[in-house]
């Protein structure tokens, strides 16, 4: 899989034994990327838009306008939703419309976002707080204090996980009471934060680490060299994947080793990954290019 940059958007272009099968063309800038309803959507922050593509024919079905610096993506009770950096809000995307259905204040400059079909999760990295959003209502139900400059969110194994970058440290919340029950030194400039079946992985963005949780104790049972500043988590085909801004490269971590067993070369200032059906998707904020890479 290779990708080309042309009129200042972005190429994916698939390749098999070194043949040309197909090319999906996205808005440049692609800084998020989320997997739902059977696509990968794509947060294009230069555009002010979010994309649905189609991971089987590789092929933009739809450009949604959201405004603005929208960053990351999540997918969850039956939608899309984009946090938009730039105008402290988020905007709910309904897949069978492709169109935004609604927006939803948050606090001050949201970034991170992740999301289930009970609620969604919003860092807002200048707020340092995690909003909370009831899907069935679009609405903020509750404001939660974490750590300075909140950069990563993920849910799993019964809590949400939020990493400080600036304290160095993880949040451990209790959706029950959206509280805050435990905080984690980990390393620093925690930028990034996913879940496996029974362990939690962070990423040290100038430790230049990931890092294992073991939420039993809530203590770090693990540390793991990386490439040079990684800034972005993801799990899925059993294994955790980490993109290494510095290096442009993409590392596979096995969660039962707990060691690098493979590094990609990927394109320049690698912004965001998604996993899905064998594919791991990257997409490279320096080059505006949107790739594939087999699991």
């Amino acid at each position: 899989m290779t990708a080309v940059l042309l009129g200042g958007l972005a190429f994916l272009i698939a390749t098999r034994g070194g043949a040309h099968v197909g090319a999906t063309r996205v808005p440049s800038g692609p800084s998020g990327l989320t997997i739902g309803d059977g696509a990968i959507w794509v947060a294009s922050s230069e555009d002010g838009s979010v994309s649905r593509v189609n991971p089987r024919s590789h092929r933009v079905t739809a450009t949604v306008h959201v405004g603005g610096v929208p960053l990351r993506t999540a997918f969850g009770g039956g939608a899309a939703w984009v946090t938009n950096n730039s105008r402290d809000e988020v905007a709910r995307v309904a897949p069978a419309a492709d169109r935004v259905s609604d927006k939803v204040v948050v606090g001050n400059a949201p970034g991170a976002i992740a999301a289930d079909d009970v609620a969604v999760w919003v860092a807002n990295g200048k707020g340092n707080s995690i909003s909370r959003i009831d899907p069935s209502s679009n609405s903020v139900v509750a404001t939660i204090p974490v750590g300075r400059r909140p950069a990563g969110v993920a849910v799993g194994l019964g809590a949400v996980w939020v990493a400080n970058a600036k304290d160095g440290t993880v949040s451990r919340i209790d959706p029950t009471s959206s509280s805050v029950v435990a905080t984690i030194p980990v390393g620093r400039s925690p930028s990034a934060v996913t879940t496996t079946e029974d362990t939690v992985w962070v990423a040290n963005g100038r430790s230049h680490s990931v890092v294992r949780i073991d939420p039993a104790s809530d203590a770090v049972t693990a540390t793991i060299r990386v490439g040079r500043r990684p800034l972005v988590l993801t799990a899925g085909d059993g294994a955790v994947w980490v993109a290494n801004v510095e290096d442009n490269t993409v590392g596979r971590i096995d969660p039962a080793t707990a060691r690098v067993t493979r590094t990609v070369a990927v394109g320049s200032d690698p912004s965001a990954l998604a996993v899905s059906n064998g594919t791991l998707w990257v997409a490279s904020d320096g080059d505006n290019e949107l790739s594939r890479v087999a699991t």
